[in-house]
């Protein structure tokens, strides 16, 4: 697929990308086992890994890219998106997991009734915002957050395509421009709400640079193909080592410091997307990290209500870790392969290739 628009009168194309957004990498799969571990850790372990809420910012500009890419590759394909196609097959990958997790959780922990339809039907992180810590659903912020951003970005990128037409623009370009509008704007809004943590850590708008660093990674491989691995690869030790120092010094809870989390994580995705054959990117390749990357929904999904049951279970400090990876990776894994898995090929007329 050759990535790039028409200008009116002219035809102008950029350059074929031979690892396209949509393509399969293994390596992002691994990235994704290490997010979400990194997750669990910072749950599990706060006092040795208070800063595990970057894998939070790694999903998203993971989310951001890999739904990018599959909407412009859908333009450039189709010349539109399908909307209706789109949110069917997000729903069908997401709500099977979340509906058999709200159910354990409402048999076992009776939670408050607004949390359980908060986390059903994505504005659990309003909730948080208004004082709810959400208790066994309280990851669950993270995932509203995504999920509001997969109703409205594929809108905005219509748009965009509206607005690359008007204005005789790359289609790319223009969604580039929205990612990079999103980028400063959310930071921006971070600074003049900085007296309200609660509303700077869980807004769906004050979140939004993470999930745009990633649009923009995504949009910018569209128009300039294979040079902007050439751009990020010597940024990408500094973007890891701030990552990892962050897993051990956070959280992370200041405007700027959000900001930078955000950059690091798209500039991480980017390498390797970019940078398959890497000796990191094999190593992220590996088949048991692929495959905890392939159920990453499912630990993240479950961990929280494990962790609280373990808890209850009395387990010492030292143990608690190994027993909620342990649990939260079984219960994942049948989730994945005894109702997930056969749910999409049932129903694989509304499955998107890589989504």
């Amino acid at each position: 697929m050759t990535n790039g628009s028409q200008r009116h009168g002219t035809t102008r194309e950029a350059p074929r990308d031979l690892t396209d957004a949509h393509t399969y990498k293994p390596a992002l799969n691994g990235l994704r086992a290490i997010a979400v571990v990194a997750v669990v850790a910072g749950h599990a372990w706060w006092s040795v890994l208070p800063g595990g809420g970057v894998g939070v910012d790694l999903f998203f500009a993971l989310s951001g890219y890999l739904i990018t890419g599959l909407l412009l590759a859908e333009v450039e394909g189709t010349g539109g998106v399908d909307l209706p196609r789109f949110w069917g097959r997000r729903a069908l990958r997401l709500l099977p997991a979340l509906a058999l997790m709200l159910t354990a959780v409402v048999i076992y922990f009776r939670p408050p009734i607004m949390d359980v339809v908060a986390a059903a039907f994505y504005f659990a992180n309003w909730r948080r915002v208004g004082g709810d810590n959400l208790g066994p659903l309280g990851p669950t912020w993270s995932l509203s957050v995504e999920e509001q951003f997969y109703i409205l970005w594929p809108v905005i990128v219509v748009l965009c395509m509206y607005v690359s037409r008007r204005m005789q623009i790359q289609r790319a370009a223009a969604v580039a421009v929205a990612s990079i509008l999103g980028c400063v704007l959310s930071p921006a809004l971070r600074f003049t709400l900085i007296n309200d943590p609660g509303r700077v850590s869980q807004g769906t708008d004050t979140r939004l640079d993470a999930l745009m660093s990633g649009c923009l990674l995504a949009s910018l491989i569209a128009l300039y193909g294979m040079r902007v691995s050439d751009w990020l690869k010597p940024t990408f030790p500094f973007a890891a080592l701030f990552l990892c120092a962050a897993l051990f010094v956070g959280p992370f809870e200041q405007p700027l410091s959000y900001s930078v989390v955000a950059i690091a994580s798209g500039i991480t995705v980017g390498y390797f997307a970019l940078s398959p054959n890497s000796l990191i990117s094999r190593l992220l390749s590996l088949t048991p990290i692929v495959w905890l990357g392939i159920i990453s929904y499912g630990i993240y999904l479950w961990h929280f209500p494990v962790q609280f049951f373990v808890n209850d279970q009395g387990v010492p400090l030292k143990l608690r870790l190994p027993a909620v990876l342990a649990i939260t990776i079984a219960i994942a894994a049948l989730s994945f392969y005894f109702m997930e898995r056969p749910l999409q090929r049932k129903f694989r007329h509304f499955v998107a290739k890589g989504g």
